[in-house]
This record gives structure tokens, C-alpha cells and sequence, in this order.
């Protein structure tokens, strides 16, 4: 889907039509339309959001096990690959990509670049993208300087391998160190020599801080081509000048949202739907109540599965002032469908954020079918066929043609 996107829009000369301004009252922000082929989507907001999940998650190869336990990383894209620390299972930058050093071909940089539009994209228009880069990446995009503490992050390994080296005694270091005038990069493949025949030359005790310096430049620019790319391509549809007037930490909240799933947060910004006439749900109906429970015992996995499931994307908006600048609200309405009973499962309007909650007759039984529905049913948004929904009491999200919302 990545280069199937790249491919539409790399010989637009002007992208000015992805700095659309933002639209009045509730309708969609969007840089752009997507169209799902063969699947029964009508609407807008909802496929925007699946096209940055979806992308997101083909940029991000999975880890899957090997032989003999050994851990492989199954290639998509490979304009990202895992960390270091990711590959060895580390709580240190648990779960990071790095952007792949080998990866420096004029096109491989153009889909970088490509990728720096689609950031851009984010932060204009308030889409997220659920990637997971080390902070030395974030902070080349924002202009400001790494530091060796940034190596950390994605391979603590190779840091304490240098802290040794330069704290070692002569005897221990002589007995113990055998790194050669080479650095091995992130992609755990790209060597390069620090100096001519550098492979073949043992690093001495004298010469050891001068390697150290070489090799901790070496490792923390092994990026930076790709970081320059991105960056062309992020101010193509922001001005580079916010880029430089912003933390990297802010930066990379702008793109990616928060990676935490704040309950009380999405609650504060949560309405009740329903109809006086059968049921109108508020903060103290049943079945909210039961709901907020189970948000709450969910691992962070199932959290952002949740409002993936609702919305389209893992992350929400990282606070109050961003809820109320994009006007997101998640809104809770009683299932339609009542004959199912605890059959039924839960269903969602990704267009508009919204989920019809049936009236479950326990606590456990609502956390069951919820997950039920967010594992079998989060990564499309093709809506069920409704001869099959009838017969099944199926959940899934729904399209705008089901919405109710002007009847509430």
C-alpha cells in the first residue's frame, strides 16, 4: 500500500492540495481520499485513518520466532527494520525500528521522502501513524543534537561494549577486546571500515578512544541521509520553520499521538447516545459503567486495539486541547438489535468514532464479546454483509449508511 500510495503522488509537482485548510463544524480534515477497492466503505474520516494504521503497519516489519528459537524479522518494506535492542528482546527501546542503514539509493531516499510527506500529512490534518522510531531519529528531524546517551535507546549492547573499552585497564583490555576498525550498523548487515583494511586491523589500548569517537559518530549518523530525506518531505507540507521551533518529543506526539491509551482522557471527551423513547445512555448507565471497567483492565495492546476498532487508528489525540482543536469525540449509542442479547457483539462507526454497545447481563460477558470483536475485526473496516449480521448477531464497523447519528 506504501508504494502503491508513492506511486499516485510522486510526479505531483505542487502539493499544495495536501495543505487543505481545515474544514468548518464536523467534517473530515483530509489531505486526500482513499478508496479501499472491494470492500463496502462509505465514508471518509474511517479509511483515512485505516490507510496511516494500515501503513504503519507495513513499514514496521513483525519479529516472528526462527529456527531453534532464534528470532527473524520478516521484511515488508525494509525501509525500517528492528533495533538492536528490539532483536534481543530488550526493555531498553522496547519495540523500536530504526530507519534501515543500507537503505541509500536515490529511490530507496525518495520513499523516504515520501514518508516525510505522509508525516506532514499527520500533523496537518490530525491523523496518526503508529510507528515506533528511537528518539536520536526524532530528534534529527527537529534540528536538535544526539548525544552517545541516544545509542541506548536502540543498542545498549554496543554502548556498553564502548563504556568498556574506555574504562578497561591495558591487561583486561588486551585480554578481553577484540574489536577490529569496523562498525557493525543497526541493520546488524551494513559494515563499514573506519579506516582503509579497517576489518582486518585490531583495535589497541592506545588507539581506543580514538575508536570509540569514530565508531559512536559512525553509528549515530548511520541515519542521517534518511532523517535529511524525511525532513525535505515533512516540510513540503509544513513549514521546516515550526520543525526547528519544536521539541523532538513534540514532534514525534504531532505524528504518532500518545502510545499510551489514556482512559480518562477519551472518557472526558465521550458522549451518550440513545433514544428517550427506548433507552438514552449516560456516565451512570449499567453497561458504561461495566465498560469503563473493562477499558481499564485491558493491556495497552487491547487498548489500542479498542479504538482502532472504533476509530481507525491505535493512538488518540494527546490531550484535552488537541480532542477540542480536532473536535473528536468518541460517542457510545445502545445497540439497534437487541435479539441477540449476549451474542451480539459490539459494533463501530469508524467515520464518526463511534461504538453501539449492547446491553450485556454481566461485566465478563461484555469484556468477552469486546474482545472477541476487537481481535477478529480491527485491522478492516469493510462493512458486514447484513443478510450474514441478521442470522449471526456479527459485529464489525459499520459504514455512514448505518449511522444513526441524525437520529440522535
Amino acid at each position: 500500500m506504501f508504494v502503491q500510495a508513492y506511486e499516485q503522488i510522486k510526479d505531483i509537482v505542487d502539493l499544495a492540495q495536501f495543505r487543505p485548510k481545515k474544514p468548518q463544524g464536523a467534517e473530515p480534515h483530509l489531505s486526500f481520499h482513499i478508496v479501499f477497492r472491494g470492500e463496502h466503505v462509505v465514508g471518509e474520516g474511517g479509511p483515512y485513518r485505516q490507510f496511516f494504521a494500515d501503513i504503519s503497519q507495513e513499514l514496521q516489519p513483525s519479529v516472528v520466532q526462527g529456527g531453534n528459537g532464534a528470532q527473524a524479522s520478516q521484511r515488508l518494506l525494509g525501509l525500517l527494520c528492528p533495533s538492536p535492542n528490539n532483536r534481543s528482546g530488550s526493555n531498553i527501546g522496547k519495540g523500536k525500528f530504526i530507519l534501515s542503514p543500507s537503505r541509500t539509493s536515490s529511490q530507496d531516499l525518495s520513499l523516504f521522502e515520501f514518508l516525510g510527506i505522509l508525516m506532514g500529512v499527520c500533523i496537518r490534518t490530525g491523523a496518526h501513524m503508529n510507528i515506533d522510531l528511537p528518539q536520536f531519529v526524532w530528534k534529527q528531524l527537529a534540528g536538535q543534537r544526539v548525544a552517545h546517551e541516544d545509542l541506548i535507546e536502540i543498542d545498549i549492547g554496543y554502548w556498553k561494549l564502548l563504556n568498556f573499552m574506555l574504562n578497561a585497564s591495558r591487561k583486561a583490555f588486551d585480554e578481553t577486546s577484540f574489536e577490529t576498525w569496523s562498525v557493525l550498523l543497526s541493520d546488524q548487515e551494513t559494515l563499514v571500515e573506519l579506516r582503509e583494511g579497517g576489518k582486518e586491523q585490531r583495535v589497541t589500548y592506545d588507539e581506543r578512544v580514538e575508536f570509540i569517537e569514530q565508531a559512536l559518530y559512525t553509528r549515530l549518523k548511520e541515519c542521517q541521509l534518511h532523517c535529511q530525506a524525511i525532513k525535505r518531505g515533512i516540510s513540503q507540507v509544513i513549514p521546516e520553520a515550526l520543525l526547528n521551533m519544536v521539541t523532538y518529543s513534540e514532534l514525534e506526539t504531532w505524528v504518532c499521538g500518545k502510545s499510551i491509551v489514556d482512559i480518562d482522557l477519551l472518557k472526558r471527551h465521550t458522549k451518550y447516545g440513545g433514544d428517550k423513547k427506548t433507552t438514552l445512555l449516560s456516565e451512570d448507565s449499567r453497561r458504561i459503567k461495566w465498560l469503563w471497567e473493562v477499558l481499564r483492565a485491558f493491556s495497552e495492546e487491547d487498548k489500542q486495539k479498542f479504538i482502532k476498532f472504533c476509530w481507525g487508528q491505535h493512538r488518540l489525540p494527546a490531550n484535552d486541547e488537541e480532542f477540542e482543536r480536532r473536535q473528536t469525540r468518541f460517542m457510545i449509542k445502545p445497540a439497534m438489535n437487541t435479539k441477540h442479547g449476549d451474542q451480539a457483539l459490539p459494533k463501530a462507526d469508524t467515520c464518526f468514532f463511534n461504538l453501539e454497545l449492547p446491553d450485556y447481563s454481566s461485566m465478563e460477558i461484555m469484556r468477552e464479546r469486546i474482545l472477541l470483536a476487537i481481535h477478529t475485526d480491527c485491522d478492516s473496516i469493510n462493512a458486514d454483509d447484513r443478510p450474514e449480521q441478521e442470522n449471526h448477531g456479527g459485529g464489525g464497523r459499520r459504514d455512514r449508511q448505518d449511522s444513526y447519528d441524525d437520529e440522535y
